[in-house]
């Protein structure tokens, strides 16, 4: 049966494809393990020898007659109103960091595992949603969101809720302080593939840059704010949705589009591996 063969075969080249965009993200997931758990672990020990170091140093000057020295008495003052916060400081960070990325890849190796619940998605009511519950920020700063055409789709609409949550959410956090935010979203339907976009007037991404903001724990800027997990998630959503995300710098410099396209019809049974 030619039908059963071409159908095999395309079955083999999709496996194929999952399993070599698996790999690429077990090798993100090892440089992460490797590197940055690394970073924090050094704060920890190198900090946590300094407190031991001094502590030792103190109590070895603890004597009565010592005590009453005012050059040792200095020195205590400074390690336990000076040194011992920063230090204590940068251990607590160090932690709070590695707590954070464990779980982010808790986050990202639960998500793959969990089945579709396949359905029918209102989109325009999704999005609605989704911005009435950015009211606050929105009116915050005074940003203008326009809805337009969104055909409806089938989808797991929790999962399609974060997604959107992401996009929409980084438009407003990431925009621009010299205009006010002007954020679109719309889609369109043609053949078997839903088309949709989400445009902002932002400060959008460096071009060499557009690839790797769906990486694990990529972060574009070092504020330190956020956990890097944001747009990775949904590109794994999209990609569960045999669907395909992209972003693009708008023509006139201001801003970016994320483009996301959906198959019209979704099987109820998806296989993941």
């Amino acid at each position: 049966d030619i039908s059963e063969r071409i159908k095999q075969t395309n079955d083999i080249k999709r496996l194929n494809k999952e399993l070599s965009e698996k790999n690429k993200e077990l090798e993100q997931i090892i440089y992460i393990a490797s590197h940055d758990l690394r970073s924090p672990l050094i704060n920890i020990e190198g900090f946590s020898y300094e407190l031991a170091k001094n502590s030792k140093s103190i109590i070895e000057k603890m004597p009565e007659n010592d005590i009453k020295d005012l050059k040792k008495q200095e020195e205590l003052f400074d390690f336990f109103f000076n040194e011992m916060p920063g230090c204590l400081d940068y251990i607590q960070a160090s932690t709070k960091k590695m707590d954070s990325l464990i779980a982010g890849l808790l986050k990202i190796s639960r998500l793959g595992k969990n089945p579709l619940c396949i359905e029918p998605v209102n989109m325009s009511d999704l999005v609605s949603s989704i911005i009435k519950n950015f009211s606050f920020q929105i009116n915050q700063k005074n940003a203008k969101v326009t809805i337009n055409n969104l055909p409806d789709c089938y989808g797991d609409v929790i999962l399609l809720n974060q997604a959107y949550s992401n996009i929409i959410s980084n438009a407003i956090k990431y925009s621009d302080e010299s205009r006010p935010p002007v954020i679109e979203v719309g889609g369109s339907k043609k053949n078997n593939t839903l088309s949709y976009y989400v445009k902002d007037n932002g400060v959008g991404v460096p071009q060499n840059k557009l690839e790797d903001i769906f990486k694990i724990f990529y972060r574009l800027s070092n504020d330190n704010t956020g956990d890097g997990l944001g747009l990775s998630i949904v590109k794994k959503i999209i990609n569960r949705h045999n669907g395909k995300i992209s972003v693009k710098n708008n023509k006139d410099g201001h801003g970016t589009t994320f483009l996301i396209e959906l198959p019209e019809k979704l099987e109820e049974n998806i296989e993941t591996i």
